[in-house]
């Protein structure tokens, strides 16, 4: 298998979330985007990928990743994004992640799943980065998504096949001027994500095909795992 710098200088945020005990998601990447997540209770359980979070969809429960506001600077520099993750979940409409302005949230991107379970991403509501799925994904199976944006188009690719494609529509995200938050699980209009969620990424820059499938094919096959790439948590 061909190598890919899937952990270089454009992995903004790595979170394995495999912490299996206390609040905090450690972000792996090179820029400490650490994640804290809220709610009375934490309920770890086991996964293909080590130990998983369940986020219950119920109000209070939610991550909010930490310097966000670099994060976002740094996609600002590149106007290209690609935000990948392995995500369980059998409820529609729902919201994955959110990010944005605080309060309100806007000019920011979306994931969520809606619309019988289809998975839709949007970047600065309508104009712009705007892309659906034609089949639903809700259906309590684990999935490989990856959602991406650059200056031609925007896609979704679901268990490493393109699964929606749209053109660009002159995003850029030299839009915003105010303080970013950044949300696992939870937005504004008060919707929680029901599900799993592991090995969340974002990178300022739009990854291959290839690439996408290489970390695929890495979360499937733990023996086969290049060192360059982001590494399994010791529990």
């Amino acid at each position: 298998m061909t190598l890919y710098p899937l952990r270089d200088d454009t992995c903004l945020l790595a979170l394995p979330m495999h912490e299996g005990e206390g609040n905090i998601f450690y972000d792996h990447s090179r820029y400490s985007h650490n994640a804290t997540f809220y709610g009375d209770t934490l309920s770890w359980t086991d996964s293909p990928f080590g130990k998983c979070l369940y986020f219950p969809g119920t109000e209070g429960y939610y991550a909010k990743i930490g310097n966000a506001h670099e994060m976002l600077e740094k996609i600002k520099q590149t106007n290209e994004i690609t935000i990948t993750a392995w995500i369980n979940t059998a409820e529609d409409g729902q919201i994955l992640y959110d990010c944005g302005c605080s309060p309100p949230v806007c000019g920011g991107f979306e994931l969520r799943y809606q619309n019988g379970g289809k998975i839709y991403f949007e970047a600065n509501s309508a104009n712009t980065w705007r892309v659906e799925t034609s089949d639903s994904f809700a259906d309590g199976v684990w999935h490989f998504v990856a959602i991406e944006g650059n200056d031609e188009i925007s896609r979704i690719l679901v268990d490493g096949e393109i699964k929606a494609e749209a053109p660009y529509r002159g995003y850029k995200f030299d839009y915003f001027n105010c303080d970013y938050v950044f949300y696992l699980g939870w937005d504004y209009n008060s919707n929680y994500f029901d599900g799993f969620i592991c090995n969340f990424r974002i990178y300022n820059r739009f990854l291959s095909s290839d690439e996408i499938k290489a970390l695929e094919l890495y979360y499937r096959n733990f023996e086969v795992r290049p060192s360059i790439l982001c590494p399994r948590p010791t529990l």
